[in-house]
């Protein structure tokens, strides 16, 4: 059986312990809270500014539809 080094072991508790921590964080958020921070984090990722508004893909339709729509509706 195939087995990881120690260090990628670590590294992989390490990155799993940071995502549910991160997970707790945004799950305890109110819906408007919720809605500034996916803003807020938006601004900060590379996709949203490497795919063109319109076309037709998935990471489009994601990035400049549906996330959009998501705060608009969150912060009623």
């Amino acid at each position: 059986m195939f087995r990881l080094s120690p260090e990628i072991e670590e590294r992989m508790a390490r990155v799993a312990q940071y995502t549910s921590e991160q997970r707790a964080i945004f799950a305890a958020l109110t819906d408007d809270q919720l809605a500034d921070s996916a803003k807020f984090w938006m601004q900060y990722c590379d996709a949203p500014k490497r795919i063109e508004p319109g076309r037709p893909v998935y990471d489009s339709t994601f990035w400049h539809a549906i996330v959009p729509e998501m705060i608009r509706r969150l912060k009623k």
